[in-house]
């Protein structure tokens, strides 16, 4: 038996593989949580730019050059694409509406606090790309058709992003958080030592 530094933290490895796939497993665990909700945001935020960034180059390439489409499209003939997108934008809303739910029950009865923050991450990620999937569609239409209405989508997309963003406040209710969970789950994104090994 030997001691090992990692993280900052000193323990014993013990000749047991499984002690130690153990300990290794619960470092690692700490180091995911650190700063869980900082990441969490920044992903979300990253996710809301792109619809943005995507929307000046199409607003650019618009004044630019004009719609993609080679010959000029009539209102009458931009009717099947808007039906398309609203088609799109239905789904993606019955799919969140149906998935959600469920999701969000199996969360809560997951017994540790790290499935509960793995799982809730994965929700949060899901809830995004469908967010971004009719507003970056509507702006593949803007190229081609050069219909404004269609920028809807996307400022709507990213109001949607500012509305539902990861909050400490909506983690503790969707995940049923614990009072011991809460706390742990605190110093965790603080990036505090959490681990029962001591100096």
């Amino acid at each position: 038996m030997k001691s090992i530094h990692t993280f900052g933290l000193l323990f014993e490895e013990n000749e047991n593989p499984l002690s130690n796939l153990t300990v290794y497993n619960f470092l690692n665990a700490i180091q995911m949580n650190s700063n869980y909700m900082k990441s969490l945001r920044i992903i979300y935020f990253a996710l809301a730019m792109g619809i943005a960034f995507f929307m000046m180059v199409t607003l650019f390439l618009n004044r630019l050059v004009g719609p993609f489409a080679e010959n000029q499209i009539t209102s009458s003939q931009t009717v099947p694409f808007i039906v398309v997108l609203l088609v799109l934008t239905g789904a993606t809303f019955m799919v969140f509406k149906a998935i959600y739910p469920k999701k969000m029950a199996a969360i809560k009865v997951l017994p540790t606090l790290d499935k509960k923050l793995a799982a809730w991450r994965e929700l949060c990620i899901l809830q995004g790309a469908l967010i971004e999937a009719p507003s970056f569609f509507a702006l593949v239409l803007f190229l081609l058709l050069g219909v404004y209405t269609l920028l809807i989508w996307p400022i709507v997309g990213i109001i949607i992003f500012w509305m539902t963003q990861p909050t400490r406040e909506k983690l503790i209710s969707g995940a049923n958080l614990t009072t011991n969970e809460i706390a742990e789950f605190d110093k965790m994104d603080k990036g505090e030592d959490v681990s029962i090994f001591k100096r």
